[in-house]
């Protein structure tokens, strides 16, 4: 049987367009957007408080700006109280994520806002590279000068903050991902003593971050009765 190489694969997990942004993945792109809007209006108006230039334009506006933050305020809680609305009633939320601990339901939402129906993509591999935690080269792809960034960094960041949630709630609360964080740290402290605290930190998160991406993803193809292809050494190597 001939192998194929990585790239074959990856191109053979192209996303489907169709199932990328179908209900109710849609309305969580939708209200995360206008939760982004009104946060960014939110911090661009409490720049008139903090800053002593416009704070002579606070004076002359005063009303029309604190109606605008109000509207803000007012703006974001809605939009977090819909993402919340239609993530628990996902099926990846009700079998699973609600189940691990410090997973929120606006935070999962967020992250399906940026990412889109996991399910879209044949491959893991494919929604870990779109998630930029995919290594290229050996490497794990990081922001380069002057060149367009090949993964969605809006999913990438909220990715590692829910990871960081989870760990954190592993100290009240045991959990697989943070027993795994764990022990990714040891593992590394063995293998690589040279590494620094931080770069063993980030490494451990790095992993864990991929092993809580992987459940998502196949959670995702199974509520929504599609394959799940296995590892490359089970399906290509026998």
């Amino acid at each position: 049987m001939e192998l194929k190489t990585m790239e074959e694969m990856l191109k053979e997990g192209r996303v489907d367009r169709d199932l990328l942004w179908t209900f109710p993945y849609d309305g969580l792109k939708l209200w995360v957007r206008i939760w982004r809007h009104a946060l960014e209006q939110h911090m661009s108006l409490r720049r008139y408080e903090q800053s002593p230039i416009l704070a002579l334009m606070k004076k002359r506006l005063g009303q029309e700006i604190d109606l605008l933050k109000s509207h803000a305020i007012a703006l974001r809680g809605l939009a977090e109280s819909k993402i919340e609305e239609i993530v628990k009633e996902l099926p990846e939320w009700q079998e699973w994520a609600r189940h691990v601990p410090g997973v929120g339901a606006f935070s999962l939402g967020k992250f399906l806002g940026y990412a889109g129906n996991p399910a879209a993509r044949h491959l893991f591999q494919s929604f870990a590279r779109h998630c930029g935690l995919a290594p290229v080269d050996g490497r794990i792809e990081k922001p380069q000068k002057g060149q367009r960034r090949t993964y969605n960094p809006l999913a990438k960041s909220q990715l590692y903050l829910i990871v960081k949630q989870v760990i954190l709630a592993y100290q009240k609360t045991p959990n697989l991902y943070g027993e795994f964080y764990y022990l990714s740290k040891k593992k590394f402290e063995r293998s690589h003593p040279e590494w620094t605290k931080m770069h063993r930190h980030l490494a451990a998160i790095l992993r864990t971050a991929r092993l809580f991406l992987s459940h998502l993803w196949e959670v995702c193809r199974r509520t929504q009765g599609l394959p799940v292809r296995g590892p490359y050494p089970i399906e290509y190597e026998n």
